[in-house]
């Protein structure tokens, strides 16, 4: 049974209806009924709208009785985890094969699919996605304005950036910088082919000892600590930035 919800973003809340469980792809011609909820949505403008249509579809096609058919999403992560399918656990989000989400908030709303794929929906704009993804059945029947799609290398550099890595792409490698607690300025370069594998084993591989073994000649000067533990205590603490920028790029990679 192919399962699907019904989303609206006003200005201040995002609300789905409860999942209908059965017939709810987009291929009306085998009795999929999510061509019905697109062209539905394009008419509402409002959130008594919305759910006076929702009890409409479910007194026409499931007629279930036991549970509010409509109810707004409360979730600590915020909207956008929510509507970031690389971000968590879809199935811990949202579950159901088929979203149809439509947003008539006045700011525009950043959607991405669980392949990296972004898609800007604007006042009015409504999006399928089919488990997270944006396929092309999807955008043959959604109604949206911008779509941009991000390759693999670019969502790996925009989270290293994120997490505060300085970074310099070149022809063949790509460089990463961010200073260290003690002020330094800690790098490494790898290869821009097989990307998230190279910085994954320059992470795991990084020794803690061995860094901190490159300093102790220098300790106590042109600004290095003469304290051996603290240098070690800063080796340790690089090498857990460099665990936790590992297991973000692998998440990426996942998705």
């Amino acid at each position: 049974m192919t399962r699907g919800q019904i989303v609206f973003i006003t200005d201040k809340r995002l609300y789905t209806s409860i999942e209908f469980n059965g017939n709810m792809y987009l291929d009306e011609d085998r009795g999929g009924y999510g061509q019905e909820v697109i062209e539905s949505l394009k008419n509402i403008t409002s959130y008594n709208e919305y759910c006076e249509f929702v009890n409409q579809f479910n007194e026409e096609h499931f007629g279930y009785e036991d549970e509010p058919i409509v109810f707004f999403v409360a979730t600590e992560c915020g909207t956008e985890s929510m509507l970031d399918m690389t971000s968590g656990n879809y199935f811990d989000k949202w579950f159901s094969d088929y979203l149809y989400i439509k947003s008539i908030r006045d700011e525009d709303i950043l959607i991405v699919d669980k392949n990296g794929k972004q898609i800007t929906l604007q006042k009015g704009d409504i999006v399928a996605l089919d488990f997270g993804e944006f396929t092309d059945k999807c955008e043959a029947y959604s109604i949206v304005t911008n779509i941009t799609i991000k390759t693999l290398e670019e969502r790996v550099i925009e989270l290293c950036e994120e997490q505060g890595w300085r970074v310099n792409v070149y022809e063949q490698d790509i460089e990463l910088f961010q200073q260290s607690p003690l002020g330094e300025d800690f790098g490494f370069s790898v290869s821009r082919q097989d990307i998230v594998r190279n910085i994954i084993e320059y992470c795991t591989n990084f020794d803690i000892d061995e860094h901190a073994e490159m300093w102790v000649m220098c300790r106590g000067k042109n600004g290095v600590p003469s304290s051996i533990s603290a240098l070690v205590k800063d080796a340790t603490d690089i090498s857990d930035m460099l665990e936790e920028l590992a297991l973000k790029i692998n998440k990426i990679a996942r998705n």
